[in-house]
């Protein structure tokens, strides 16, 4: 994984550890991470705000990740510039980009596959080009 170096890496399997199938849903992961916002609600008035009741551990980790990654990988430099480009302060953007991140290492780890760029970058134009508000705002229209 680009920005895992001899550390963060040995940290980042002690997150996810060494059970493929650990958590039911990606969801579940991202929950327990502490990645994921809480959204509270009630009758018409809904709040989201930061995740207090999580593995401090694991949430530490991937924020240190993600922030590491987005300098090797140019879609995670993308998708922080775009994030901020819409009014997100750094350390909300660094945690969109672990919520992120979560999803491919777990999808890494049941795969078993190698991390490949390539494959991720592509997959997120497929979405961009699906999303008719993000395709506008990515052309500059």
């Amino acid at each position: 994984m680009p920005g895992a170096g001899l550390t963060l890496g040995p940290a980042l399997l002690a997150c996810v550890g060494r059970d493929p199938h650990r958590f039911p849903t990606v969801a579940d992961a991202r929950a327990l991470m502490g990645t994921a916002p809480v959204t509270k609600a009630s009758g018409t008035s809904r709040v989201v705000h930061f995740r207090f009741g999580c593995w401090k551990f694991a949430r530490r980790t991937l924020h240190l990740f993600a922030d590491l990654s987005r300098h090797p990988c140019s879609w995670a430099q993308d998708f922080y510039d775009e994030q901020r480009a819409c009014g997100h302060k750094h350390h909300a953007t660094v945690r969109a980009l672990a919520h992120k991140g979560v999803k491919i290492i777990l999808a890494m780890k049941r795969s078993g596959a190698p991390y490949n760029d390539a494959v991720f970058a592509q997959s997120r134009r497929r979405y961009l080009l699906k999303t008719p508000l993000l395709r506008t705002v990515n052309q500059g229209v």
